[in-house]
């Protein structure tokens, strides 16, 4: 499992990376998450989540929907 300072770093140069591939400017702003007032109360956090830092099962019906967008992605 991350420290949160360990995933707080690599969220800012992942948003920093992301930012300079897609030809946007970097605000320490993107690095708030969803502690954002414009968003519904119920989706805001204003700290990470450890339990959010597991990848989701999927159901194999799900999976199967999705598939080959996530080929195409680069997903395997």
């Amino acid at each position: 499992m991350l420290q949160g300072s360990t995933h707080l770093r690599l969220r800012a140069s992942l948003s920093r990376w992301l930012s300079d591939y897609l030809s946007l400017p970097f605000e320490s702003k993107m690095l708030a998450g969803t502690d954002n007032r414009k968003m519904r109360p119920e989706y805001r956090q204003s700290k990470i989540d450890p339990a959010k830092l597991k990848k989701p099962e999927l159901a194999p019906e799900h999976v199967a929907r999705i598939e080959d967008g996530l080929k195409r992605a680069g997903y395997e």
